[in-house]
């Protein structure tokens, strides 16, 4: 149940990133960071209680605030994205705009009206509910967490991993003359990533522009955080990065998955694209040997059926399937490799 400490009461996120920097800059009190942030007193005291709300400063007493590790290792980046894929991740751990995350991803196209039952069905009062949702909703949505279309809501990507996930930092990736480059460090929420991304690979930027509208999809979303916590329960870190959907080391292998939401209509054009994207990854984060996986929304049947022996026997790539009790399944071909990662 939620608490009113739990709600954040300042409107305005840049200003809790300000209120940050004050306190960094040796702003102690609220009527200190209300002086540097250009805000009436009652609002410092908003605005510290915000800050202290993400993880980024803390009170050492009466009216006294100090910046902590996180609010100094927030400050130390100085690219607009990490910052911003940062500051989500301090968002999402805020019990109240956690709480409305959650429930939008569940309900996706609720209105505003149901996010406010919500918060009061987790134990916030009336008028504070309806005072404070739109607060949680303007973070979120600054945040590209989520978006509104026509006063309703959804969930623009689903952070799967609760913590349990790892970065692929510094990674050497292979460019189209043959020589490499350093992939951009990428935060533990990269997975909340919008398609912004520029730089010198053109070809895989286009991929990943077209991958990323396919990732707003709930069915997508379900098959990363399905796996995910498949491999958690193993004790298995699953890690991303803006490129592949997920990639784990299991006893020393490699191994690569690439999810495509699909029907029977379009399973054999999904499959092609996952092809590409799998071999494609492979060779440009110099993943030589990785064992390659392409996870179905459903199990190619009927004319599409030849698909699987093309993947596994033809391509060596493995595949497996979201079965209707909530379970990944596998033709025969591969049952031991799907064993062996799950079982």
């Amino acid at each position: 149940m939620l608490i009113s400490r739990d709600v954040p009461q300042a409107d305005t996120l840049s200003d809790v990133i300000r209120t940050v920097q004050s306190v960094g800059n040796g702003a102690t009190t609220f009527q200190e960071i209300a002086l540097a942030i250009g805000k009436g007193e009652r609002q410092g005291r908003y605005y510290r209680l915000a800050a202290e709300q993400l993880g980024m400063i803390e009170s050492m007493g009466s009216n006294h605030s100090q910046i902590n590790n996180r609010g100094r290792e927030f400050l130390s980046l100085t690219n607009d994205e990490q910052r911003r894929v940062y500051l989500a991740n301090a968002v999402l751990h805020n019990p109240a705009c956690h709480s409305v995350y959650d429930f939008i991803y569940n309900n996706p196209s609720c209105e505003r009206d149901a996010i406010t039952q919500h918060l009061i069905n987790e134990g916030l009062s009336d008028s504070l509910a309806n005072r404070r949702d739109a607060t949680i909703i303007t973070w979120l949505i600054e945040l590209n967490l989520i978006n509104e279309t026509n006063n309703t809501y959804r969930v623009l990507w689903r952070p799967a991993f609760n913590d349990n996930v790892q970065v692929i930092e510094n990674l050497s990736v292979n460019n189209e003359e043959g020589t490499t480059y350093q992939a951009n460090d990428l935060s533990a929420f990269e997975d909340i990533w919008d398609g912004s991304y520029t730089g010198n690979d053109d070809e895989i930027s286009f991929t990943v522009d077209r991958a990323s509208r396919e990732r707003a999809s709930i069915s997508h979303q379900n098959l990363v955080r399905t796996m995910a916590l498949k491999l958690n329960h193993k004790h298995i870190t699953p890690m991303m990065n803006r490129h592949i959907d997920l990639y784990a080391s299991i006893n020393n292998q490699m191994h690569i998955f690439e999810m495509k939401s699909c029907n029977q209509d379009n399973i054999i054009s999904q499959i092609r694209k996952g092809i590409s994207q799998l071999y494609e990854y492979r060779y440009r984060y110099n993943f030589s040997g990785a064992e390659l996986w392409l996870v179905l929304e459903e199990q190619p049947i009927n004319n599409n059926s030849w698909s699987i022996d093309y993947l596994v026997i033809d391509r060596r790539i493995n595949v497996c399937w979201l079965s209707d009790n909530g379970e990944f399944d596998c033709p025969e071909s591969c049952i031991d490799e799907l064993n062996e990662l799950l079982e």
